[in-house]
């Protein structure tokens, strides 16, 4: 078997981000839905 540490030859070494603006606070997407659902719940009430 290869070696766990080698990159696959099909991917770029470097892949720039994708993101057109950068967040203002860069946090997880489950953290994030999570904070939506509180706030979609709190104004719900």
């Amino acid at each position: 078997m290869e070696s766990a540490t080698e990159t696959p030859p099909e991917l770029p070494p470097q892949v720039p981000p994708e993101a057109p603006r950068e967040p203002i606070l860069t946090l997880p997407s489950a953290l994030t839905a999570y904070v939506v659902l509180i706030a979609v719940i709190h104004l719900r009430v």
